[in-house]
């Protein structure tokens, strides 16, 4: 077994906020729905829910907000899912701390991949 291989189920370390969100929301409701990713799962949330792309990682509260309600009964489970995928996303741990709601996680997340990011030369 080669080093690569054995590797695999790692995360990998990652520092692109609005990608690995994308990608977190993308898989949780496919996860959740039993159904495969595709584009059309992607442009039907989008409509749904009313949120860009582009405008999801500034509006963490609406998103959440209208994946609970879109999910009804078991809704509430769709944020934490999609706040441990990011977690997973970036190799940094996710702990659960009563007291703070999956908003709050997701923007402490932002916080610290910001640290994380090189810094661009000009």
């Amino acid at each position: 077994m080669t080093d690569e291989t054995s590797n695999e189920w790692k995360p990998k370390s990652r520092t692109d906020f609005n990608q690995i969100l994308l990608e977190s929301v993308n898989e949780s409701i496919s996860f959740a729905l039993g159904l495969p990713q595709t584009p059309e799962l992607t442009h039907h949330l989008q409509s749904y829910i009313g949120l860009s792309v582009d405008k999801m990682p500034d509006n963490i509260d609406l998103l959440f907000s209208s994946l609970k309600d879109s999910f009804g009964t078991h809704g509430s489970d769709i944020p934490k899912m999609v706040t441990r995928r990011m977690y997973q996303k970036a190799g940094i741990p996710f702990y659960d701390i009563t007291g703070t709601n999956m908003i709050q996680q997701v923007n402490e997340l932002k916080r610290k991949l910001e640290l994380l990011k090189p810094e661009v030369e000009i």
